[in-house]
């Protein structure tokens, strides 16, 4: 059974109580499997370059989640999520958009600190590209690893400060 774990999602998040998600069985009956993984991969190449922990960054970005009503005048209308550069205004992402959010010069290393501005959970990530975990909540983190997914905690008035964490990451974009 695949169950989700019950989660404090925060008093603007959802009821996310334990429960089933799915049930996986097993059946005689079941086809092959479309492709294997071989027996004897072969090993991963060395990473020759430097630990991402160990090069300085070229800038530093404050990035914050933030939401709201789609109509404010009706409080079961959808929500609108946003993740805003600090100074801009918050606008909902736009797929078929030709203009990049953030643009970084491929190779270069930068810091970011992320905020969570509402009274949800968020998990931050970025597609495809893993990032160092710096501090979180104002603790500073050392670990030898990279991740792909870090939650922010919703901000709530009896804490001074909003929930952040900063990460370290190496650009993969070409500009």
């Amino acid at each position: 059974m695949l169950v989700n774990r019950t989660v404090d999602t925060g008093p603007g998040g959802e009821n996310d109580p334990n429960r089933t998600l799915a049930k996986i069985v097993a059946l005689p009956s079941a086809p092959e499997p479309r492709s294997t993984l071989q027996s004897s991969p072969k090993p991963l190449l060395h990473w020759a370059k430097t630990w991402l922990g160990d090069v300085p960054p070229v800038r530093q970005r404050h990035l914050y989640f933030s939401e709201k009503l789609a109509d404010p005048n009706d409080p079961a209308s959808a929500v609108e999520f946003y993740l805003t550069v600090e100074g801009q205004e918050p606008k909902m992402f736009d797929m078929s958009s030709d203009t990049p959010n953030i643009v970084a010069q491929q190779g270069t290393v930068e810091d970011w600190i992320i905020e969570n501005r509402t009274r949800e959970l968020h998990d931050f990530h970025i597609h495809q590209l893993h990032f160092l975990l710096l501090d979180h909540l104002g603790r500073p983190i050392n670990e030898n690893f990279l991740r792909d997914t870090v939650n922010v905690p919703y901000w709530t008035a009896s804490r001074l400060l909003i929930p952040a964490f900063t990460c370290g990451w190496i650009s993969a974009t070409r500009t």
